[in-house]
């Protein structure tokens, strides 16, 4: 299985292996990244992107869609008690601040990612300080959008929260 997936890495067209002297004349294997000053770059770049953002963005919100649909097309739950129409639309909700926290997190890294290879000279003006404060939040946004999951889990669902008691412990089972 896992041979199968090697022709898939786009790094494996982009590493080239050679012979470099090294300061003491002695020649050392290395292998480099030959993306600079070639189209591989903004090809990664705008294929991660779009693999790796755009297209989980969509299918959670296609997925999503489907779901809120179902839940509000359900003719026999809208006959049925108040309670469970609000848990309908608290399940909607919920679902829809997943999509957009993955949206608000990821989105910072993937807008800082494609600014520096389109758009490098200016990048470049920011200077040192400003790029790296930037490239830190960024890459805080993209942890952050791993641990924000659990805690709108937690704050929008009595029953994860309740779950998540049980399963420290902390209540029994009702």
């Amino acid at each position: 299985m896992k041979l199968l997936l090697i022709p898939c890495s786009p790094w494996l067209f982009m590493a080239s292996y050679s012979l470099s002297v090294m300061e003491n004349g002695s020649p050392e294997p290395i292998c480099i990244l030959g993306a600079g000053g070639e189209y591989w770059t903004e090809t990664y770049t705008l294929t991660s992107t779009l693999l790796l953002f755009f297209l989980p963005l969509g299918i959670l919100l296609i997925i999503y869609g489907i779901i809120a649909r179902k839940l509000y097309q359900d003719r026999s739950a809208l006959n049925t008690q108040n309670e469970n129409q609000r848990g309908r639309r608290q399940v909607v909700l919920m679902l829809g601040c997943v999509v957009f926290s993955f949206f608000l997190c990821l989105l910072p890294f993937r807008l800082l990612t494609l600014a520096i290879v389109f758009l490098n000279s200016y990048v470049v003006l920011l200077g040192p300080f400003n790029y790296y404060t930037l490239l830190s939040f960024a890459r805080i946004m993209l942890y952050v959008n791993s641990t924000f999951n659990p805690i709108l889990y937690n704050i929008m669902s009595s029953k994860f929260r309740n779950g998540f008691l049980r399963l420290c412990g902390r209540r029994q089972k009702q």
